[in-house]
């Protein structure tokens, strides 16, 4: 069986079909790296277990992100209502006060 170092990037041969190998350790023969064997079909298997996982935290991160962001946006919200309410409470309150200095000097004269 011909395997290739992820270290060197050498390959070699060892007299093995590959099946034997699974779950051992393998030392390249150039530069000595040891690493856990597995096959092809077992890397693919745990890579897919460890990108749904990574996908599952993007989405809990995304989801957390967005509810950060509607509460946010539910806070300045509600600020502009209060905001308006207050603008609204101003402007008649100058009402009044042009009418009521308006009554004044009519008064006067």
């Amino acid at each position: 069986m011909i395997l290739l170092c992820k270290n060197c990037k050498k390959k070699f041969y060892l007299h093995n079909d590959g099946t034997e190998l699974e779950g051992k350790i393998i030392e390249c023969k150039f530069c000595s790296q040891k690493w856990l064997y597995e096959s092809k079909t077992k890397y693919l298997e745990n890579r897919l277990v460890d990108l749904n996982n990574e996908l599952d935290n993007t989405v809990s991160k995304i989801n957390l992100r967005k509810k950060e962001y509607q509460d946010k946006i539910n806070q300045l919200e509600d600020d502009l209502q209060k905001k308006k309410k207050k603008q609204q409470l101003k402007k008649k309150l100058q009402k009044k006060i042009y009418k009521f200095k308006k009554q004044k000097k009519k008064k006067k004269k």
